[in-house]
């Protein structure tokens, strides 16, 4: 049962420990855009569609993903991964590449681009049956953590296969072989110009600047066009010349972070999935205020960036099979799903839930019975929801304003499973109303015939059921 604090005249409720209550809420939302949620798509205590969740802290980020993809209406049909912002990269690391670096398979994936082979090892796949009871397993507890350290993201699980040698790793990375000890250069050009900002400074590997045939001991910075992409290339050139650029020589490892991703072309966010959430994400003890635009804000202090990892504790870690231990290092985590329609989900997280009795979107008795089910079953439970479901390759939440707008349903018109009012197949709706042959949208399609297509995507609208297990 959920603590009742009395820190003055008004109750506080906190959760219990081994259970934390996650804030998660659509991004990307213009004021335009909340409008019409606001209008046609049941948001109605915030800016944008949110769930409050309670989590056991000991849930990966791996189970994570499950739970927002069953909170959202989603249908996994995507890739997705879990980041920090810039700033919070920068701070874990000191500011400094070569930490930044040897936090590779620690928290951080080993490189910040996706591949389909490397990415998805040891992920459950979808086979068929039911598929909201196979996510249904992927977020209940108890929670596995079996796996070799750093196997999936160092090549450890491929030691024994003979189709991969000890090179694996570095014929994985192909045009990546990333290490603090790279050499670059640092180009800069003597006379800065206004005109031509792009090609004042560069950061270039060193192979690239000593590979350069033409005769002189001088460089500058052209544009060399490469099909609709544009690089900046150093070419030889005279001293005399105004573009002449001077070079300094450094490691990759002694760069800032925002120089170094600069140099390598890519960027280290993408979070390791296998880190609890209780690892990664710092919590609030009490409410989770909100600014001026909606957006969370989680008063956390001292937050405990992981400890500066050097090469030899790596090395340490794998040849004896430890981890290294991390504390909480981020006050919020972001969630992407689907790189082509770019949906962002920002979670921050707290103990208490005060503010959601405060607004009613949850009753003391309901919240109750929500933290008993989570500690009982070690499965999440949506505490509170604003708006509704969302829509599978609907163009973000512009293409599902713009649908949420043609459909203008009323707040009260359910789409749910279970119930066959008008032969619908497994859904019930007012099919008749929305038979609108004059009101088409911008591709040619009726009402109904959207509706009868966001229900082919698994929309459900409302169907997240409060109060209850996910």
């Amino acid at each position: 049962m959920a603590e009742k604090k009395t820190g003055g005249a008004a109750k506080k409720y906190v959760l219990p420990g081994g259970l934390m209550r996650l804030h998660i809420q659509l991004g990307n939302v213009t004021q335009e855009d909340s409008d019409s949620l606001k209008k046609y798509g049941n948001v109605k205590r915030g800016f944008t569609i949110t769930r409050d969740i309670i989590v056991p802290e000991e849930m990966p980020l791996r189970s994570l993903h499950y739970v927002i993809q069953r909170a959202f209406g989603f249908q996994d049909s995507h890739e997705h991964m879990f980041s920090i912002s810039p700033q919070s990269v920068i701070d874990v690391a000191g500011d400094n590449m070569g930490n930044l670096l040897n936090l590779r398979g620690v928290i951080f994936h080993y490189l910040g681009e996706m591949d389909d082979d490397f990415y998805c090892m040891d992920i459950p796949m979808f086979t068929g049956g039911n598929f909201n009871k196979w996510m249904q397993k992927q977020y209940t507890g108890p929670y596995s953590y079996d796996e070799d350290f750093l196997q999936d993201y160092h090549g450890a699980a491929f030691e024994d296969d003979e189709e991969y040698d000890n090179d694996y790793l570095d014929a994985y990375m192909g045009d990546h072989p990333v290490s603090s000890d790279d050499l670059y250069y640092i180009v800069e050009r003597v006379n800065p110009s206004g005109e031509k900002e792009q090609l004042n400074r560069a950061i270039i590997s060193a192979e690239d600047i000593e590979s350069i045939e033409e005769p002189g001991e001088h460089v500058k910075l052209e544009k060399e066009e490469n099909g609709c992409m544009a690089d900046v290339w150093p070419v030889r050139c005279d001293a005399n010349d105004p573009d002449a650029c001077t070079l300094k020589k450094v490691r990759l490892g002694d760069l800032s972070v925002e120089d170094g991703f600069f140099a390598i072309q890519d960027q280290i966010i993408q979070l390791i999935e296998r880190l609890k959430i209780g690892d990664v994400l710092a919590v609030s003890d009490d409410n989770l205020p909100f600014s001026e635009t909606g957006k969370a804000v989680n008063p956390v202090s001292g937050i405990k960036h992981p400890q500066i990892v050097t090469d030899e504790q790596i090395q340490n870690a794998l040849d004896e099979g430890k981890e290294i231990d991390v504390s909480p290092f981020t006050d919020e985590i972001m969630y992407t799903y689907d790189f082509g329609d770019g949906w962002q989900f920002f979670i921050t997280g707290s103990r208490g839930y005060s503010d959601l009795i405060e607004e009613k979107a949850v009753t003391p008795i309901k919240a109750d019975r929500a933290v008993t089910k989570a500690l009982k079953m070690q499965r999440p439970v949506v505490l509170a929801a604003d708006g509704d479901m969302l829509i599978e390759d609907v163009g973000n939440i512009e293409g599902y304003a713009a649908f949420i707008e043609h459909m203008r349903l009323a707040p009260d018109a359910v789409i749910e499973e279970g119930k066959n009012e008008y032969d619908q197949g497994e859904y019930r709706g007012n099919w008749a109303e929305l038979q609108d042959e004059d009101d088409i949208d911008d591709d040619g399609m009726t009402r109904a015939e959207n509706l009868e297509w966001a229900i082919s995507q698994g929309w459900h609208r409302n169907d997240y059921t409060n109060y209850n297990l996910l």
